[in-house]
């Protein structure tokens, strides 16, 4: 709880002087080189799929790998914002696989959802006033597409897990990744249409949105100077398409495939 606190702390107070420092001090976070070194998303992107795609190795080939590698992988299973496996959780109280399913899932929602509140035009009379203090409209997207890049692979590894029951003699099912569960029950099958449901939200959903955006945009995307800013009406979908050479305007939705697949 107190790690999840300062990590939700920090988060805040680096969104603030991302977005409002230049309001308050006497410098620009984001005009900062080493700012721009470090927040660069082709290396964000790379660090993070490979630190996922690492993490998940022990499940997806069900092998109980020796140290250090096992204790890397642990480490790095943080970005898979799955904290009930990586913190001592049962220390408090137990956490079944379904309640995993639920964070894996609400979690991303929920922040996508406030994002868009305060993000949105004000329904008041001032057509400049924003519900938030914090995200113009342009931030408020950049931030949502991170989330979805963020979330994908393992929300997606979460999902699948339901699907996957070890048959006993006696003619008993229990799910693979967490023998307390039957698979034999009613709420079994309820949590089962429930991840077939989050399927087409997250592994179909996510990687479908981002073709979508870089669709309506491509002729903008493919037509600008690579060396150059990104043209100001693109700089709230530059995290999808920045890295990529131009003509590949559609590069981040067969990364996000193949990082579902990977995962």
């Amino acid at each position: 709880v107190v790690v999840l606190a300062l990590l939700l702390v920090a988060a805040l107070v680096a969104a603030f002087v991302y977005y409002r420092g230049e309001e308050y001090f006497d410098f620009n976070l984001r005009d900062n080189a080493y700012w721009r070194a470090v927040s660069d998303p082709a290396r964000f992107k790379i660090i993070w799929a490979t630190a996922q795609i690492v993490s998940s190795v022990t499940f997806t080939t069900n092998v109980s790998w020796p140290d250090p590698f096992r204790t890397m992988s642990k480490i790095l299973g943080v970005v898979q914002l799955s904290f009930a496996e990586v913190l001592p959780t049962s220390c408090f109280s137990p956490v079944n696989y379904y309640q995993q399913l639920l964070v894996a899932t609400l979690v991303p929602v929920s922040v996508v959802a406030f994002l868009q509140a305060v993000s949105l035009p004000s329904l008041t009379k001032n057509p400049n006033a924003r519900w938030g203090l914090l995200l113009d409209r342009g931030s408020g997207i950049y931030l949502m597409q991170l989330v979805g890049f963020c979330v994908l692979p393992s929300t997606s590894l979460m999902i699948f897990r339901i699907f996957q029951c070890q048959d006993f003699e006696d003619g008993a099912s229990f799910l693979t990744s967490d023998m307390s569960i039957s698979c034999d029950t009613a709420q079994y099958d309820s949590y089962f249409a429930y991840a077939v449901f989050c399927i087409f939200v997250f592994p179909v959903g996510i990687p479908l949105s981002f073709f979508v955006v870089l669709n309506l945009h491509k002729e903008g995307i493919m037509a600008r100077d690579p060396l150059a800013p990104v043209p100001k009406k693109l700089e709230k979908y530059a995290f999808l398409f920045v890295d990529y050479a131009t003509d590949m305007w559609h590069g981040e939705v067969f990364r996000s495939v193949m990082r579902v697949m990977l995962s």
